[in-house]
């Protein structure tokens, strides 16, 4: 008796036929990583400006605002901190700002606040940031 079903293909034989292709898309995969100039997205091509990054943000003063443990809030500008809790401090930090601020030819500060910062003290930093000159006080936040 004959079977009534007889594959024409052998079991084996996809993957024989994809191997071939494997190579070609590894081989591919590997020259487009090595060239690094090229993009994967066809259709944009982007050059972005050769800078350095060992000194840091350069156009705009960026200060972190947190909490003190009694009263007040606590500004860091480059590695110190300044108390708002003391008019000495703030002065501090507003000379501080204005010699930043005119060495960089900046007008904008960045605020990064942490959120048990009350509205009212980031409010008294803001005000004491626009006093020094700065045209802009933005105040970054981190999406939740």
């Amino acid at each position: 008796m004959v079977p009534l079903y007889r594959p024409s293909v052998r079991p084996h034989w996809f993957f024989t036929m994809a191997v071939p292709w494997l190579t070609v898309l590894l081989l591919g995969m590997g020259a487009a990583l090595s060239l690094g100039m090229r993009a994967l997205i066809p259709g944009i091509h982007v050059t972005l400006p050769q800078t350095s990054f060992s000194s840091g943000f350069q156009s705009d003063v960026m200060m972190v605002v947190v909490p003190g443990r009694e009263n007040g809030v606590h500004v860091f500008l480059r590695d110190d901190r300044y108390n708002m809790a003391s008019e000495e401090r703030r002065m501090d930090l507003v000379q501080a700002v204005r010699v930043l601020s005119a060495n960089r030819n900046a007008r904008d500060a960045h605020l990064y606040v942490d959120s048990r910062v009350t509205q009212g003290d980031l409010v008294e930093v803001m005000d004491l940031l626009r006093s020094t000159g700065l045209e802009r006080v933005n105040i970054v936040i981190k999406p939740q």
